[in-house]
């Protein structure tokens, strides 16, 4: 083999490897991104050390419904939550936290129950009971925000806490959980 095909055939190789990184890195800024559940806000569902896939694309066509499992952005210095050709890196203040009410439901807490548009949530996911804390019921939630909470309720700061959260703010949905490998499966 000459000096020349050599070198020909490591630029090409170089060429490849750089587009495939490239295509994964642009994959994980815009479409996937696994995250890492720290804390106990999601127990029994999820819990510290478990790994999950987020689909960021979940949202495009449609809108956070209840019942989904959300990463929600709470880094408010917008700045440093990025990284150049990789997207955002994980914020010690991204939470994890469960829809609970969507624009235009009526969210009350009552006896240690979740009542939305008149009717007690059956909520088989919840650990402990649903008491108010900083925010007075019951609410309206807004145009363009969420009501969310944890499952685990005693253990959780949520909008029972810091309010509805904004659209902008629900980086995506959680779907999979890759890690553990003996709990691996759909987040439900």
């Amino acid at each position: 083999m000459t000096a020349k095909k050599v070198f020909s055939e490591m630029t090409s190789w170089i060429k490849a490897l750089f587009f495939a990184i490239m295509l994964a890195l642009l994959i994980r800024a815009f479409v996937i991104e696994p995250v890492r559940v720290d804390g106990p806000s999601m127990n029994d569902t999820l819990a510290t050390g478990q790994r999950l896939v987020v689909f960021k694309t979940s949202y495009l066509l449609g809108q956070p419904a209840r019942g989904d499992i959300v990463v929600l952005e709470m880094n408010t210095d917008e700045k440093a939550s990025w990284i150049p050709f990789i997207g955002r890196k994980q914020s010690e203040l991204d939470y994890i936290k469960r829809i609970i009410g969507v624009p235009g439901d009526v969210i009350d807490l009552q006896n240690g129950q979740v009542i939305r548009n008149g009717e007690r949530l059956q909520e088989t996911y919840a650990k402990g009971l649903t008491y108010p804390s900083k925010i007075s019921f019951p609410l309206t939630v807004p145009d363009g925000r969420y009501f969310v909470l944890g499952d685990n309720r005693t253990n959780s700061s949520d909008s029972r806490y810091f309010d509805c959260i904004e659209q902008h703010r629900v980086r995506g949905k959680a779907v999979f959980r890759f890690y553990p490998f003996d709990v691996i499966g759909i987040i439900k």
